[in-house]
């Protein structure tokens, strides 16, 4: 549409904000999903430790609020400011703190993988020290981002000073990831035994964990490449605005898998009961049976129970 003649031209916005609304729709609709999810744990796994569902709680929270702040960076630069082409370059607050909220994010759901490294890995510290620290770096880069950016008024200037930050932001969320990844995949090929039903579940988790890592690396990545060969559009801010919500629902993802796992198994434990299934001939089988808990935050703890004691798996 051409401009109304006495006004200033209004430039494209098909690849920048237009790129950025695009991003905000689909992240959206991914808050929704995580916030379907989120009332689904809730409902069907209230004995859960407080501290896993308040660390859940937190994660949610600071995702409702970054998508909360991107709903406004869109608003602000597509509505408000529909017509004012002077303020595009303007830095609005919401796009600097949406940052941060992204930030902290990542970092909730990326200490509870690490946590089920460290259940996995009987207290491994060295392999829990490798994962926090890429963590820890990825976290402390987002933080320094947000330091530099709040002190910025154009998007222009923003751009020219912050630029390497945020490729750093998505070199280390991918780094992270994917070492979080490997090491689960690791700790749970190694977990396995010679019971079929257990290594059936635990074959399941890994799926689950390469996938769930895949997503956010992946993002990152593709966030990452957009960045370097296309850093004069928004392209791939469109996907940076779905990290967060891809990291909440992996999240909630694992911990409600665990009722289809259960189903796996012979001889499902949840909150202290127990219930034996039947062997080939149809008769209970006293000697052997495979139990899985469901309180442990560690999403699974398989356990396999014979004549000679318990021996835990997972």
């Amino acid at each position: 549409m051409d401009s109304i003649p006495g006004t200033p031209k209004i430039p494209a916005l098909d690849n920048t904000f237009g790129a950025l609304l695009i991003g905000s729709m689909v992240g959206a609709a991914l808050w929704g999903v995580g916030t379907l999810q989120l009332y689904y744990y809730f409902y069907h796994y209230p004995k859960d430790r407080a501290w896993l569902k308040i660390l859940v709680l937190i994660a949610w929270t600071f995702d409702t609020v970054q998508q909360a702040l991107i709903g406004h960076v869109v608003y602000y630069y597509l509505v408000q400011n529909y017509f004012n082409p002077a303020n595009l370059d303007h830095y609005i607050w919401s796009q600097k703190y949406q940052s941060l909220f992204e930030s902290l994010t990542s970092f909730c759901v990326q200490s509870f993988f690490i946590f089920r490294i460290f259940k996995l890995s009987k207290g491994n510290l060295a392999l829990c020290g490798v994962a926090m620290v890429l963590t820890l770096g990825k976290l402390g880069v987002g933080l320094v981002y947000f330091g530099r950016s709040v002190k910025i008024e154009s998007i222009t200037l923003a751009f020219q000073q912050t630029h390497g930050i945020s490729e750093a932001i998505n070199g280390a969320t991918a780094g992270s990831d994917i070492t979080i990844t490997l090491i689960l995949c690791w700790l749970l090929f190694n977990s396995r035994s010679t019971v079929q039903q257990t290594n059936m579940v635990i074959n399941k988790l890994i799926v689950y964990s390469i996938n769930t890592g895949a997503l956010t690396s992946f993002c990152a990545i593709l966030t990452l490449i957009l960045a370097k060969t296309m850093p004069t559009n928004f392209i791939y801010g469109a996907f940076y605005y779905l990290i967060a919500r891809l990291y909440i629902n992996s999240m909630l993802a694992t911990l409600n898998a665990r009722s289809s796992l259960a189903k796996n198994l012979g001889s499902v434990v949840v909150g202290g009961s127990s219930a034996k299934s039947p062997n080939r001939s149809g008769q209970s089988n006293d000697t052997s049976e495979t139990a899985i808990h469901f309180r442990d935050p560690n999403v699974i703890t398989l356990t396999e129970v014979n004549a000679e004691g318990k021996h835990s798996l997972v």
